[in-house]
C-alpha cells in the first residue's frame, strides 16, 4: 500500500517517483539561454519524507502498534504522494506545453526515473521466490507487474456493482449509515516473497493518471477545458466509489483512487490562475481558499466522530469515510500543499522542519525506500524466524533494523544507480519548455 515518487533531478519535490519543477512559484526565474534552471522548492521533500515514514509505520509491526495503533493509519501517506504527484505532474505538462514533442519528452523522463529501479526490483523479488519454490512466480505475475496493473484487478467486480447499483437504483449501504469498523492489521504480515512488492499498487495508478492525464493537459490548452476535465474525472471517481462500494478493497482501485490525485491537479491549475491575477484579486482568492478549507474541515471531522472507535480499527471499511472523508481529506491535503509552497523559505516552525537536512535527504530517497522497505522487513522477519527470537521488543527491533537497512539501501541505490540514469534525462529529453510566472515544473 504505498507510492512511488523522487524528483525529476529531486527538484521542487515530488510524489512518490520525486517529479520536480523546474521553477520556483515566484516571478524570479533564473535562466541558462533557452534552458531552464531549475529552482526547488525543499519543503516539498520535507513533505515526501513524513509520507514515506507514514507508510512506513503502517506496515511495520513494531511501529504500527506503538500510540494505540495509530501508526496502522499511516496509510494515508500513500495520499500525501498522490496528492503531490497531481500538483507536480500537472505542473510539469503545462509547462511543456511549448516543448517540442512535449509528451515524448515527459513520457521519456518519467520512465527513466521509474521504470529501471522498479523492473530490478521485481526480477529480484521473484528470483527469490523462484529459489524459495513459492509457485507464485509465473507468466501472469510478469505482466500484472510489468504492465502495472495491479490497480485494476478489482476493477471487473467495481463496474458490476456499480451497474447492479444503477439498475437498482440503489447502493449497497447508505451514505451515512454507521458501519462496524474491523479491527486493523497490525502491520505487514510474512508471506510470500512473491508479495513483498504489492505496495507498487500505487505506482499503478500513478502510471495510468500518466496515460490518462498528460495529453488532457497537453492539447487541451484553454485552461477552463483542462479544469473541468479534472472536475469531471474527480466527480466520476467518487461516484464509482459510491455506487461500486466495497469496503477497503476500493481503496487500492484505480477508478476510485484517481480522485485524490486529481485534487493535485486541481491544485495546479489554481496556482497557475492565482498567478495571472493582479495583487487584490490575488488577495480575494487566498481568503476563498481559506474558507473553503474551514467548511471542508467541520464535514470531515464530523465523519471522523461518526466512525468512532478509530485507534486500532480500519477506517477504509466505512462508506462514509470512503465517499466523502476521503475526498474531502484529499482536497484539504492540496489546500495545506498550496499553502505550504506559497510560503516556501519561511520561518514558521513547521516550514523550518520540512527544510531540515535530514528529512529532504529522506525525501529524495522515498522512491527507492518505498520499493525496498517491504522487502526488507521480510528479510528481517525471515531472519528473527531462523534466530527464534521472542519476546515483546522483538517486533520493534525488527522493525528499526529494517528500517536503518532500507534507507541505507535506497542510499546506495540513489547514489549508484537512480542518479546515473536521471542524468540521462536531459541528454534523451531536453525540458524546452519556457517558465512563466506561477507553478512550473520539469
Amino acid at each position: 500500500m504505498i507510492v512511488s515518487i523522487v524528483s525529476d533531478e529531486n527538484r521542487i519535490g515530488a510524489g512518490l517517483d520525486g517529479q520536480r519543477i523546474p521553477g520556483r512559484l515566484t516571478e524570479s526565474v533564473a535562466r541558462m539561454g533557452n534552458r531552464i534552471s531549475p529552482g526547488r522548492i525543499p519543503e516539498l521533500d520535507g513533505i515526501r519524507a513524513v509520507a514515506i515514514l507514514l507508510v512506513v509505520g503502517c506496515h511495520y509491526e513494531g511501529f504500527c502498534s506503538l500510540l494505540g495503533g495509530l501508526p496502522s493509519y499511516g496509510w494515508i501517506g500513500v495520499d500525501v504522494f498522490f496528492v503531490l504527484s497531481g500538483f507536480l505532474i500537472t505542473s510539469i505538462l503545462i509547462e511543456l506545453r511549448g516543448a517540442t514533442s512535449p509528451l515524448k519528452v515527459f513520457y521519456i523522463r518519467r520512465v527513466l526515473r521509474i521504470f529501471p529501479i522498479y523492473y530490478l526490483m521485481i526480477l529480484f523479488v521473484s528470483a527469490i521466490s523462484l529459489a524459495c519454490r513459492e509457485h507464485m512466480v509465473h507468466f501472469g505475475y510478469y505482466v500484472s507487474r510489468f504492465l502495472f496493473l495491479q490497480s485494476f484487478k478489482d476493477a471487473p467486480a467495481l463496474f458490476h456493482r456499480a451497474w447492479t447499483a444503477l439498475l437498482n437504483m440503489k447502493t449497497p449501504r447508505a451514505l451515512l449509515q454507521r458501519s462496524v469498523l474491523p479491527l486493523a492489521e497490525q502491520g505487514a504480515q510474512l508471506g510470500p516473497w512473491a508479495n513483498s512488492l504489492s505496495a507498487a499498487w500505487s505506482l499503478s495508478i500513478e502510471e495510468y493518471f500518466y496515460i490518462l492525464w498528460a495529453p488532457i493537459v497537453i492539447f487541451l490548452e484553454d485552461r477552463w477545458k483542462v479544469a473541468v476535465a479534472a472536475g469531471l474525472i474527480f466527480g466520476a471517481s467518487v461516484t464509482m466509489q459510491y455506487l461500486g462500494f466495497a469496503g477497503e478493497v476500493d481503496y487500492f482501485d484505480f477508478f476510485c483512487r484517481i480522485s485524490t490525485i486529481m485534487a493535485g491537479s486541481m491544485l495546479a491549475l489554481f496556482l497557475r490562475w492565482r498567478s495571472r491575477m493582479p495583487s487584490p484579486s490575488q488577495r480575494h482568492a487566498d481568503t476563498a481558499a481559506k474558507i473553503l478549507a474551514g467548511c471542508l474541515t467541520i464535514p470531515f471531522v464530523a465523519i471522523l466522530l461518526w466512525n468512532r472507535p478509530l485507534l486500532g480499527h480500519e477506517l477504509r471499511d466505512s462508506v462514509s469515510f470512503m465517499v466523502l472523508g476521503l475526498p474531502i481529506f484529499s482536497v484539504l491535503l492540496a489546500l495545506a500543499l498550496g499553502w505550504i509552497v506559497q510560503r516556501q523559505g519561511g520561518t514558521f516552525f513547521p516550514l523550518r522542519a520540512l527544510r531540515w537536512r535530514p528529512v529532504r535527504y529522506l525525501g529524495t530517497i522515498s522512491y527507492s525506500l518505498y520499493l525496498f522497505h517491504a522487502p526488507v522487513y521480510f528479510y528481517m522477519l525471515h531472519c528473527a524466524t531462523a534466530f527464534r527470537l521472542s519476546g515483546n521488543l522483538v517486533p520493534f527491533a525488527v522493525s528499526v533494523a529494517a528500517l536503518s537497512l532500507s534507507i541505507t539501501c535506497s542510499a546506495l541505490s540513489w547514489k549508484y544507480l537512480e542518479t546515473p540514469i536521471l542524468n540521462l534525462k536531459n541528454r534523451w529529453a531536453p525540458t524546452e519548455a519556457r517558465v512563466m510566472a506561477g507553478v512550473t515544473a520539469g
